[in-house]
């Protein structure tokens, strides 16, 4: 299958360790659904930052654009600036 657009969610991010989902076979369709996709869209409320869960699935340069809470800090959101071309707070 292909997507104009792939809506993704993560169990957890850190900065070391990168995505991650609790399934294996989670990681695997996110990682079809991130190559089969024109533009890929990384959903993560704030909870979800500093966490790691069981599989690695992307880093967020796979990603055009991160759409987030308020609740995120300042380092994971100067972080996401850095690595991903749009950033959505709301």
């Amino acid at each position: 299958y292909r997507a104009n657009k792939a809506f993704i969610v993560a169990t957890g991010y850190e900065i070391k360790d990168g995505l991650t989902c609790a399934f294996v076979e989670d990681s695997a369709l996110k990682e079809a659904a991130i190559e089969a996709s024109v533009e890929r869209i990384l959903l993560l409320d704030s909870s979800k930052f500093g966490l790691v869960s069981t599989c690695s699935f992307a880093d967020l340069e796979s990603f055009n654009r991160v759409i987030t809470d308020a609740g995120v800090s300042s380092q994971y959101l100067k972080h996401l600036q850095a690595k991903v071309a749009e950033v959505v707070t709301v």
